[in-house]
C-alpha cells in the first residue's frame, strides 16, 4: 500500500530564494490545517536555497524535494504538480506567505460544496523587511483592486477577460480541474496565471470567493520580485487574449470585446516600436496591424471619454 494521499499539495518553484523559503515554508507548519503535503521543486536552485530544502525536508515528511532543470516557473509548477497526491492543488511562490487559517476555511469550503472547482480569498501585500505593513494593491495609490466575482459561465468570463482576478497563491484548485484544463503554459513567462483561470472559466468551472479572517494570501515585495514592465508583459497579455479567440469558446460580444483590448494593446507597442516582442501568429499579427491605423484611435478615444465622464 502506498502513501496516503494529503487532502492539499503544496507546489513551491524555489529557484534561487532561499533567503525568503524560511518564513515561506514556517506559514504552512502554521496552518490549523495538517492534512498537506509540499513539493519543493530545486528548479535550478543555488546552494543556500537547497541547504534551506533539505532542512525542512529533513524536519518534516511532509516537506518533498523535487530536482530539475530551470525552463521557468511555470515549467517547475507544471512538473511538481505532476509529482503531487493531493486533492486539490496550492500554487504558491516561495518569496510569499500563507495566513494560518487558509488551508482549514477553502478545504473545508470545497469538501462541503463539489459544485465548486476554485475557492479563492483575499490578498495583501507587504514590502520586504515591513511584514506587519500590508497594502491592498501592489502599486500606489493603495486601493482595492480585486473584483471578488463568484460564480460560472459567461459572467465570470467576462471579468476574467478584463483582468486577472487574483494572485496565483490565492485560490484552492480541485486537481480535476487542472486535469481538465491543463496546467501552466510554459510558453508565457507572464499571466501564465490568468490565463490558467480564464480556460477553467471558459470551460465551466464554479469560482467562489471567500473572504475569511485568517485566510489570506500574503505578497512579498522586494528588488528580485518578477514584476515586470507594462510594456514587456504585453507580449503575454495578447498571448493570453488570442488563446482565448482561438479556444472558440467565447461568444460574438466577448470575441469583439477581446480584439478590441488587443487593438488598443498592439497599438501601444507600434508605438513603443515593440511589436517584436508580440506573442502572435502571423494570421493575428496582420489582422492588428491592418486595424492600427483605424480602430486604435476610436477605442483609444472611447477609452478617454470613459475616463472623462468618471471624473
Amino acid at each position: 500500500m502506498g502513501p496516503k494521499q494529503p487532502e492539499i499539495s503544496i507546489i513551491i518553484p524555489c529557484y534561487t530564494y532561499g533567503r525568503y523559503l524560511p518564513e515561506t515554508l514556517k506559514s504552512l507548519l502554521d496552518q490549523t490545517f495538517s492534512d498537506w503535503e509540499c513539493v519543493l521543486v530545486a528548479n535550478g536552485s543555488d546552494a543556500l536555497t537547497l541547504q534551506v530544502i533539505q532542512v525542512f525536508v529533513d524536519k518534516d515528511s511532509r516537506f518533498r524535494k523535487l530536482s530539475t532543470q530551470n525552463h521557468g516557473p511555470s515549467a517547475a509548477r507544471n512538473e511538481g504538480i505532476q509529482a503531487s497526491r493531493g486533492r486539490y492543488i496550492q500554487l504558491l511562490d516561495a518569496d510569499d506567505i500563507l495566513e494560518n487559517r487558509k488551508f482549514e476555511v477553502q478545504s473545508s469550503y470545497l469538501h462541503a460544496h463539489p459544485e465548486t472547482g476554485v475557492v479563492y480569498g483575499e490578498v495583501r501585500y507587504f514590502t520586504d523587511g515591513a511584514p506587519e505593513q500590508w497594502r491592498r494593491s501592489l502599486h500606489l495609490p493603495d486601493r482595492e483592486w480585486m473584483p471578488k466575482v463568484s460564480g460560472k459561465g459567461s459572467l465570470l468570463v467576462n471579468t476574467l477577460l478584463r483582468y486577472n482576478i487574483m494572485t496565483i497563491h490565492a485560490p484552492l484548485v480541485r486537481r480535476e480541474m487542472m486535469d481538465m484544463v491543463g496546467c501552466m503554459d510554459e510558453a508565457l513567462s507572464g499571466f501564465e496565471d490568468w490565463d490558467l483561470w480564464l480556460r477553467m472559466a471558459m470551460s465551466g468551472v464554479q469560482f467562489t470567493f471567500l473572504p475569511v479572517a485568517g485566510s489570506l494570501s500574503l505578497v512579498r515585495t522586494h528588488p528580485g520580485s518578477l514584476n515586470q514592465d507594462r510594456s514587456t508583459m504585453r507580449q503575454y497579455l495578447l498571448r493570453v487574449w488570442e488563446k482565448a479567440l482561438e479556444s472558440g469558446q467565447l461568444n460574438l460580444k466577448q470575441r469583439v470585446y477581446v480584439w478590441s483590448r488587443m487593438e488598443e494593446e498592439f497599438g501601444e507597442m507600434v508605438l513603443a516600436r515593440r511589436t517584436g516582442q508580440a506573442m502572435l501568429s502571423p494570421r493575428s499579427r496582420l489582422v492588428l496591424w491592418a486595424g492600427v491605423p483605424f480602430i486604435y484611435p476610436v477605442v483609444k478615444l472611447g477609452r478617454y471619454l470613459r475616463n472623462l465622464s468618471k471624473s
